[in-house]
């Protein structure tokens, strides 16, 4: 949201804190075991280049997961074809 409202006024602290206080707290444990402690004990650029990391991460992972599956749904549909038929 914040990207397609680029004059939305919020600065970086801001941003951080409503971020952080929408997260479920699976995710917020997450992020605090990456930052070695509670993440708001990091500068507001630490935070936000290492949730920036871990989105991107995920990303990846999501997209392997996809091309894994496709892969396995291809499979079952090839055709063998003996060379003797």
């Amino acid at each position: 949201m914040l990207r397609k409202t680029p004059t939305h006024g919020f600065d970086m602290p801001a941003q951080l804190t409503l971020f952080l206080g929408g997260l479920q707290s699976h995710t917020k444990l997450m992020l605090d075991a990456s930052a070695g402690g509670n993440i708001k004990w990091k500068t507001h650029e630490e935070a936000h280049e290492m949730i920036v990391i871990m989105a991107s991460n995920d990303n990846e992972m999501q997209n392997e997961r996809a091309r894994a599956s496709v892969s396995r749904c291809n499979i079952g549909s090839e055709k063998n074809y003996d060379s003797t038929t």
